[in-house]
Parts: structure tokens; sequence; C-alpha cells
């Protein structure tokens, strides 16, 4: 849904795979020049757990940049949240009309 709702609003986003090493993230951050990224607390592929949240904070040190991240929670798992920079998805969209025109946009 977060993809969808970049898209509505004309919001610049990429999209990567959930399973990229810290490393590999921290170079896509820094490419698209993000400073906004939304991950989730944790994944599950095959049965295991993917630490997406703490994957991101690693990354994260090499992307001085990014000043938000905003997090999904999905598996409930612990997680260490960064103050001033991560917020909860489920609180934040408390605080925000579910309304939203969307974007008009050239499709060329």
């Amino acid at each position: 849904y977060a993809m969808l709702a970049c898209a509505r609003i004309g919001a610049v986003h990429s999209v990567v795979f959930g399973g990229f090493s810290p490393e590999a993230l921290a170079g896509r951050i820094l490419d698209c020049e993000s400073t906004c990224v939304i991950t989730a607390d944790e994944g599950v592929r095959g049965g295991k757990k993917i630490p997406l949240k703490a994957n991101t904070d690693e990354a994260l040190v090499k992307c001085p940049d990014v000043s938000a991240v905003v997090v999904v929670q999905r598996t409930g798992g612990n997680i260490t949240m960064t103050e001033g920079r991560d917020v909860w998805y489920h609180e934040e969209k408390t605080k925000v009309s579910p309304d939203c025109l969307a974007e008009e946009m050239s499709a060329a």
C-alpha cells in the first residue's frame, strides 16, 4: 500500500527487494537520494524472519540524508526505534484523513 500511496500523490519512490543486504540497500538509498524510507519491523520468507528494520538501520549509517523512517508493524518483532527519525505507521496514520485526491499526471 505504501507504493500505491506514493504513486497516488505523485511522490517519487523506489521499491527494493526486502532480502537485500544492508550494503546493497545503502547503495540504492544513496543512488536515488532518498530522504525517507518505509520499512517493516521484520519480514518472513520460508518460515525465517528477516530483520528488515535492523538491516535498514545498518544501511542508514551510510545515508546521512535520510531524516525519516516509517516502520510498519508486521510481525511484532523487537526492534530499535531512533527518536526523532523513526515513526510507527499505525500511529501516524491515525493523525491524517484517509481521503486523498489523486495527483493528476501526464502519461507521457
